[in-house]
C-alpha cells in the first residue's frame, strides 16, 4: 500500500529510487518498506496522483479540525 507524504515527513535528503531525482511535494512512500518515490514513478498517472494528494490533504485538514473540536470539549 502506498501513502502520500510530504518531504518534511521523510526528510529533505530523499531521492526517488526509480528516477533518482530529489523528492518534491508529491512524494509517495510504501507502508511496508518505507521506500519513497514520486507518484508517477509508482506507475500511477499524474492525474491520479494529483487527485489522491488533493483528497489526502482535504482529509488531513478535516482530521485537524475534528481534533481541535474534541480538545475544546470538556
Amino acid at each position: 500500500m502506498m501513502s502520500a507524504v510530504s518531504v518534511c515527513d521523510v526528510g529533505l535528503d530523499v531521492n526517488c529510487p526509480v528516477c533518482l531525482d530529489s523528492a518534491d511535494d508529491r512524494l509517495f512512500t510504501c507502508d511496508i518498506c518505507n521506500l519513497a518515490c514520486h507518484g508517477p514513478c509508482t506507475g500511477l498517472s499524474e492525474e491520479v496522483c494529483k487527485v489522491f494528494i488533493t483528497n489526502l490533504r482535504s482529509l488531513a485538514a478535516q482530521v485537524v479540525y475534528i481534533e481541535r473540536i474534541m480538545l475544546a470539549v470538556p
